[in-house]
C-alpha cells in the first residue's frame, strides 16, 4: 500500500477581497499534473510489528510530525520527518475515554491539541504526544470537525451546516439546504490553507472563509444547468439508477489551497475530475480543466492513486503513472508505505 500526502507550501501575504462569481466545467482543456508540482520528496514509512498503517483515510501534520489516520483498524499513528512510527493512539472501548470508532480528526498547531471525532458525538482530546486532556460529548451528530485558532467547528448533515462547539453549546455560523438523509457526504468541507480557513458544503455553490468565528462568502460559483441538476441531485426521480446519479451529481469541490492572491479548486464534475484556478485581486478564472490522469470516479477513496493533503487532510488526485515514475526512479518497490510530498509551483 502506498500512502501520499501533499505538502503545500503557501504564505498569503494580502486580504482576501469580497466575493465574486465564476462559471466551471464548460471547457475541455486539459491540465496535466506535471504543471502543478514544483518539487516531490519521498519518505518511506517505517513500519514495525506493532504499527500497521493499513488504508489510510486522512494525514495532518503537528509540531512537524504527521498523524495519519486508519479508519479500519480506528488508529491515529504518528509519523516523523524520517519516517519512523514514533507512536500509536488505539483505545477502543465503552468508557467515557475510550470510543468504538474514529470519524475524523484535526490538529491545532498553536496550541499542541489533536481532537478526535468519535462515534459521531464525542470529542476527545490529547496533546500530539497523545496524553488525555478532556472529553467532550456533543449534543448534536457531527461529520467532520476542524480545529482553527482555538475553537472547534464541525459538520452535521443533520441541515447541512456548519457549526462551532462551545461548552456543549452548538452555535451555527454556516447553513445551506437540508440534504436528504441518503446522500453520504463526500465534501471534504474544511480546508486549512494560506493562513486561513475555508469551507464548503455539499450540494452547494458557495466557497466561505471563517474568520474570528464569521463567516463569509468569497466566491460563488455555477455551471451548466446548475439548478436542475442540485434538484434532481436531492429530489431523484424513482426511475433513477445509481450511474446516472452519479454522472449527474453536482459540482463537489475536493481540494483548495490559497497562494497570495490565487485560489487552486480540484473538483469533479461529470464523473470527471477538474482544476480551477481563481485570480481574487483581477476578479478572474486563471484557468479550468480536465485533471488528467485522476481516478474516476473521485469519491472511491480506497483507490492507491488517491493522495491525502498536508495542508487540508483531504483527498487529492494524483496522476498515478507520474508518481509510480518517481517510485521506480527511487527502487521504491514492494517495501511498504511512502510518503509523497509535493511542492505546489
Amino acid at each position: 500500500m502506498i500512502a501520499f500526502t501533499l505538502m503545500v507550501i503557501c504564505a498569503c501575504t494580502s486580504k482576501t477581497p469580497g466575493k465574486y462569481s465564476e462559471k466551471l466545467g464548460s471547457t475541455s482543456d486539459v491540465v496535466h499534473f506535471n504543471e502543478m508540482v514544483d518539487s516531490v520528496v519521498l519518505i518511506r514509512v517505517q513500519e514495525d510489528s506493532t504499527t500497521v498503517l493499513g488504508t489510510i483515510s486522512k494525514i495532518e501534520v503537528g509540531d512537524g510530525d504527521f498523524y495519519a489516520l486508519n479508519q479500519q483498524h480506528n488508529t491515529i499513528v504518528r509519523i516523523d520527518s524520517l519516517g519512523n512510527c514514533q507512536s500509536q493512539l488505539r483505545n477502543i472501548g465503552k468508557s467515557k475515554t475510550e470510543y468504538i470508532r474514529i470519524d475524523d480528526f484535526s490538529i491545532d498547531n498553536e496550541l499542541g491539541i489533536l481532537a478526535l471525532l468519535c462515534d459521531f458525538t464525542k470529542v476527545i482530546y490529547y496533546d500530539l504526544n497523545f496524553n488525555l486532556l478532556k472529553v467532550d460529548i456533543l449534543d448534536v451528530p457531527l461529520y467532520r470537525i476542524c480545529l482553527w485558532e482555538g475553537n472547534l467547528y464541525g459538520y452535521t448533515t443533520e441541515d447541512n451546516s456548519i457549526v462551532r462547539i462551545d461548552n456543549h453549546r452548538v452555535q451555527k455560523i454556516i447553513e445551506t439546504d437540508k440534504i436528504p438523509f441518503w446522500i453520504y457526504s463526500q465534501t471534504p468541507v474544511f480546508h486549512k490553507t494560506g493562513g486561513k480557513l475555508l469551507a464548503t458544503l455539499e450540494c452547494d455553490n458557495k466557497i466561505y472563509e471563517i474568520n474570528n468565528n464569521k463567516t463569509k462568502e468569497i466566491l460563488t460559483f455555477t455551471y451548466d444547468n446548475y439548478e436542475e441538476i442540485r434538484q434532481k441531485y436531492m429530489n431523484p426521480p424513482k426511475s433513477h439508477t445509481k450511474t446516472s446519479l452519479y454522472e449527474e451529481t453536482p459540482l463537489r469541490v475536493q481540494y483548495l489551497t490559497l497562494k497570495n492572491d490565487k485560489l487552486l479548486m480540484i473538483y469533479s464534475k461529470d464523473m470527471l475530475v477538474r482544476i480551477a484556478v481563481f485570480n481574487f485581486k483581477n476578479k478572474s478564472i486563471v484557468r479550468d480543466g480536465i485533471f488528467i490522469g485522476s481516478p474516476s470516479p473521485l469519491w472511491n477513496t480506497s483507490n492507491a492513486s488517491l493522495a491525502f493533503s498536508f495542508e487540508t487532510g483531504n483527498s487529492l488526485p494524483v496522476d498515478s503513472s507520474y508518481i509510480h515514475k518517481i517510485i521506480e526512479m527511487n527502487n521504491y518497490k514492494d517495501i511498504g508505505p511512502i510518503i509523497i510530498k509535493y511542492k505546489i509551483k
